[in-house]
């Protein structure tokens, strides 16, 4: 495994010098994503002055024993960070490896080693409050809340480690206090329902097709969603990660491979 860990490592570095970059300075559009056929993990590692960044691109994964994870602990103890950031909010810090990837996958891992090292630790996203501002004048408030759920269903509904349900009601208890998102649907048999009537055509709602939620696919106004979100998404990334960087910390930051893929060209610039 650690033979392995290591060529991963090396290969994926080796790329992050310039296998997926786009125009200089701006952000890779879906389009050119489209075009793009990248490793994952997907991994920068970007000095400034005394600053550094570590910036891995994972597979999401509940699996403890996956080669991400063991990527990840790896480039996290070659980095020493002084400052973290995760991906999708602010999970619960767990005692074990083990349960902090079974319940929160990569981001619970990288909150464990973070509070195992004494790093300070905080979410890479803007808060659901900020995207719903952004996103709910384009698409509307359902929709919006739409989409944040289809995310954690498609995430949960195959975790063997946990109740489908049980995981659920955590993102409720979330998206229900967050303004702008308060009304329906505000728990799962509301979310069946107001989903198969506002989509009569799709499968039921634990059966959605990958596609559904995928930026790249056209099929209809859902991706066209998760486009813009990522899109606003990936823009916070940037500013935040390149801002303590020209501080002069030394970051490790873990997201999807997908979005440090499109981020790469505008965070090279930001920190050239």
């Amino acid at each position: 495994m650690l033979r392995r860990v290591g060529l991963v490592a090396a290969f994926v570095a080796l790329c992050g010098l310039g296998c997926a970059t786009t125009a200089r300075g701006r952000l890779m559009t879906w389009t050119e994503y489209r075009q793009v056929r990248h490793v994952a993990p997907y991994v920068l590692d970007i000095a400034r002055g005394s600053g550094r960044l570590v910036y891995v691109g994972s597979r999401h994964t509940n699996d403890a024993t996956a080669l991400d994870i063991a990527l990840i602990e790896s480039l996290w103890s070659q980095a020493r960070p002084e400052l973290a950031f995760n991906e999708g909010g602010d999970p619960p810090t767990e005692s074990t490896k083990a349960e902090a990837v079974r319940l929160y996958g990569e981001s619970g891992f990288v909150r464990f080693l973070a509070a195992r090292d004494g790093v300070p630790v905080a979410s890479l996203e803007p808060t659901k409050q900020e995207l719903a501002k952004r996103l709910v004048p384009e698409f509307g408030a359902e929709l919006v809340k739409l989409g944040f759920l289809l995310l954690q269903v498609k995430h949960h509904r195959n975790n063997p480690t946990e109740p489908f349900e049980t995981a659920v009601a955590r993102t409720f208890s979330t998206l229900n206090r967050t303004p702008g998102l308060e009304g329906q649907p505000r728990d799962l048999a509301e979310l069946e329902r107001r989903f198969a009537a506002r989509f009569p055509e799709a499968p039921v709602l634990r059966q959605l097709p990958e596609a559904w939620t995928d930026p790249v696919q056209a099929i209809n106004e859902m991706n066209a969603f998760y486009r813009r979100a990522s899109e606003e998404r990936d823009r916070h990334m940037i500013d935040l990660l390149a801002d303590r960087v020209r501080q002069g910390q030394r970051v490790f930051a873990v997201v999807g491979a997908s979005h440090v893929v499109m981020q790469e060209a505008a965070v090279r610039a930001a920190l050239r």
